[in-house]
């Protein structure tokens, strides 16, 4: 920079400050971030979720691009990020980063990344902050201060699968475990509420017992168990038995459907673990039987007409024998 003056007369130009150097440092100045997370309210089941698209990063230097973002979770395990070229640190830190950004690069990694709830965990809630770095001596500043993301548990339905051990039973078998190929889930950790209903649609066919179940009302044919677990439902209904009507008649079949449903007190109601089912029986004609003796065993030869059989009695546990 220099400065002259001049009087307009002969002697032109006249140095008031001769060339001299001004030397201008460039200064890096901190990148900043604006914006907020475009929801802090998630269900545990609502997936891979874009949070970060309301923020921007801006940096005043010309030609910044070496930009760094770093994304923090307090709780790790409440979910995860993904996309937008973010690594974790290491495993479960929860501690997110991008780096050898613009600012335009910046904005789209945060626009790509998804954050996703750790599904079927019960409520939860998780700190995220985000920062940015451009290498320089300011250190990292902040786009987004710690927000809270608040995670509500969704109760999915518990579900079940399997059959019947067996379909086809005599009526004198007795005591059957009829259930044991049945299995219960439920995804949500920590389930501890479940009840199952097994239903007869012919009470007369039947009776259940054992495993914790209990029949609703005398000759309803609807029997349950409560404040189960999955592992606490899987062994009721390992230990549930069914003994069919013996001797209800002399000959041929007859027949129940038999369900089994679940339900975790939940929105969804009632599901099935399995559909009606119909259980064959065959009735096993039991051998009659009789006791007793003859009234007597000595006679004189000119007796004549003599009973001999009041004393024998004929039975048959076969209800309707003729």
């Amino acid at each position: 920079i220099s400065v002259t003056v001049n009087d307009q007369g002969g002697g032109g130009e006249q140095d008031v400050l001769t060339a001299t150097t001004v030397t201008i440092t460039r200064v890096n100045d901190d990148p900043t971030g604006a914006g907020s997370l475009t929801t802090t309210s998630l269900n545990d089941n609502a997936g891979p979720t874009n949070l970060f698209g309301g923020l921007t990063v801006s940096d005043v230097d010309a030609g910044e691009n070496d930009l760094s973002l770093t994304i923090t979770l307090t709780d790790p395990t409440a979910g995860t990020l993904s996309g937008g070229g973010f690594t974790e640190t290491g495993p479960g830190t929860g501690i997110y980063v991008a780096t050898g950004l613009t600012a335009a690069a910046a904005d789209t990694a945060l626009d790509n990344l998804t954050f996703t709830p750790t599904n079927n965990s019960g409520p939860n809630s998780v700190d995220i902050s985000v920062t940015v770095n451009d290498q320089g001596g300011g250190g990292e500043q902040t786009v987004l201060s710690p927000t809270t993301v608040n995670i509500t548990g969704v109760n999915d339905d518990p579900t079940g699968t399997g059959s019947l051990t067996t379909t086809s039973l005599n009526d004198n078998v007795g005591a059957t475990t009829l259930f044991g190929g049945l299995t219960i889930s439920d995804v949500d950790a920590g389930e501890n509420d479940l009840s199952l209903t097994i239903t007869l649609t012919d009470p007369t066919a039947g009776t259940l017992s054992g495993g914790g179940f209990t029949e609703t009302g005398p000759g309803t044919g609807i029997y349950t168990a409560t404040g189960l677990t999955v592992a606490t439902a899987d062994t009721a209904l390992d230990n549930v038995q069914f003994t069919p009507t013996n001797n209800s008649g002399p000959s041929g079949n007859f027949t129940t459907n038999i369900s089994v449903t679940v339900n975790d007190q939940g929105g969804g109601g009632e599901q099935n673990v399995l559909t009606a089912t119909t259980v064959t029986i065959t009735r096993v004609n039991d051998n009659p039987g009789g006791s007793g003796s003859l009234s007597t065993t000595t006679l004189n030869d000119n007796a004549g007409a003599s009973n001999l059989f009041a004393g024998l009695t004929v039975s048959d546990v076969d209800t309707g024998e003729n």
